[in-house]
């Protein structure tokens, strides 16, 4: 049975096209990698993974403003200079409600490190790549521990 040219030229069409999506749904399917956590006192850890999409974890300790072009800062380390930061870009921070209650608490910062002036930062386009954590729970010593019972 001969099939006539044009449905011929159709079905060859409908089997490229299923043969290619099929193709490219497996191609996307690429093995997740998880994310490595770094504390942000650790500087020979973030120094070692500038360029890689990394989580930054520690104390925020102080938040600052940048003078000309409006960006805000979530500084890790004793001083503004040292340590990591966390720049979050102008569209992004007014999502946050109140970026000075971050002092003090832990924070973890997802995205790609990278070096400004010496210094490890991560550039904050969405809010979801800031999380505040929960506080760390104190070690109870033996001697507490008995002293309750």
């Amino acid at each position: 049975m001969k099939l006539p040219p044009s449905t011929f030229l159709t079905t060859l069409i409908v089997l490229a096209i299923a043969s290619l999506a099929a193709n490219s749904a497996f191609a996307e399917q690429k093995p997740k990698t998880k994310t490595p956590v770094i504390k942000a006192s650790n500087a020979k850890e973030l120094k070692a993974n500038i360029g890689n999409k990394v989580s930054v974890e520690g104390k925020v300790t102080s938040v600052a403003k940048g003078p000309k072009d409006k960006m805000r800062f979530l500084n890790f380390g004793k001083s503004e200079k040292t340590g990591f930061t966390a720049a979050l870009v102008p569209a992004v921070y007014p999502k946050f409600e109140n970026l000075d209650r971050m002092v003090n608490e832990r924070v973890r910062v997802t995205g790609k490190l990278e070096t400004y002036k010496k210094k490890s930062v991560i550039k904050v386009t969405r809010p979801a790549q800031v999380k505040i954590l929960e506080p760390k729970k104190a070690k109870t010593t033996k001697k507490e521990k008995k002293a309750t019972e």
